[in-house]
């Protein structure tokens, strides 16, 4: 009976050691892995912080644009538009503007409905319906652009901070 009763408090001991062992190894693992989650933690919140910065950045240039090439994007927001007013002279003369933003995008605004089709094939343009106007990548040739929409009956090229 002595020898069960020894034998039992043998692995009762060996237990708590073990519990002892384990528990000792998991506050060292803590303390050991504390500052690796701390700079985890750091991190997220640099990309959290950088992610936003980069969404404002973005509504500043406006959507699309970024180092001089437009890019097809996405909104998830819909924007409610002010119903468009028809002039009430309606004039034959269909002007067209040819402008540059900051990022160096060709823009062109105005009556295009009918120079669409070459914008879109000759050039790649996309429409922007949000801001009324087509947009061009910075290396597009100004003069051809120009020329095409030019190339229509009484049509009238604007041309608004863009050099020729």
């Amino acid at each position: 009976m002595s020898q069960l009763i020894s034998s039992v408090s043998a692995d009762e001991s060996s237990n708590q050691l073990g519990t002892l062992f384990l528990s000792r190894l998991e506050e060292l693992l803590e303390e050991r892995l504390k500052p690796l989650m701390e700079m985890q933690q750091q991190l997220i919140n640099q990309n959290i912080t950088l992610s936003t910065r980069l969404d404002e950045n973005l509504k500043i240039q406006g959507q699309g644009e970024t180092s001089g090439r437009v890019v097809r994007t996405s909104t998830t927001t819909e924007k409610k538009r002010e119903p468009r007013v028809a002039s009430k002279s309606r004039s034959k003369a269909k002007d067209i503007t040819i402008d540059r933003n900051k990022a160096g995008v060709l823009i062109v605004s105005g009556k295009t409905y009918d120079v669409r089709p070459d914008l879109k094939k000759d050039f790649g343009a996309l429409w922007q319906p949000d801001d009324f106007h087509w947009l061009l990548d910075a290396d597009a040739d100004i003069e051809a652009v120009k020329e095409v929409c030019e190339k229509y009956e009484k049509t009238t090229v604007i041309c608004a901070n863009a050099e020729f």
